[in-house]
């Protein structure tokens, strides 16, 4: 990996990193050669409703769902937090994931440099 600059203000940008958005392209990928479904939540702070509220409760239920939930007949859901390598969890993120678990989800984070975990999972 390398730093270079883009743009007219010079920002340092990381070469040979996946963006999340690619990445993202490649999980639907897999999930579809193993003959998973998914359902997605794109900008899960948008346009969502739960019990909690963040002045209240210091969570909001309706923020941080996991970006995508996995399915295939006969098969624990998998719920997913898609990340870049260099991406940070939210505090409502984490809420959810820690949540999920405790209830006995299959729930996790997955990166770019966990492809191949990701595909023996699927093909598990």
């Amino acid at each position: 990996m390398r730093l270079t600059t883009t743009g007219r203000r010079a920002k340092p940008a990381l070469v040979g990193v996946l963006s999340e958005d690619a990445f993202e392209v490649q999980v639907m990928r897999l999930a579809r050669l193993w003959g998973w479904c998914g359902f997605h939540i794109r900008y899960s702070v948008a346009a969502t409703r739960g019990i909690h509220l963040l002045k209240r409760d210091g969570h909001m239920d309706g923020w941080g769902f996991p970006d995508w939930i996995f399915l295939k007949a006969g098969r624990p859901p998998k719920f997913r937090e898609l990340k870049s390598d260099v991406g940070r969890m939210s505090i409502h993120q984490n809420f959810w994931q820690k949540l999920l678990a405790a209830a006995g989800a299959d729930v996790g984070v997955w990166r770019p440099a966990m492809l191949q975990q990701i595909a023996e999972e699927f093909a598990a």
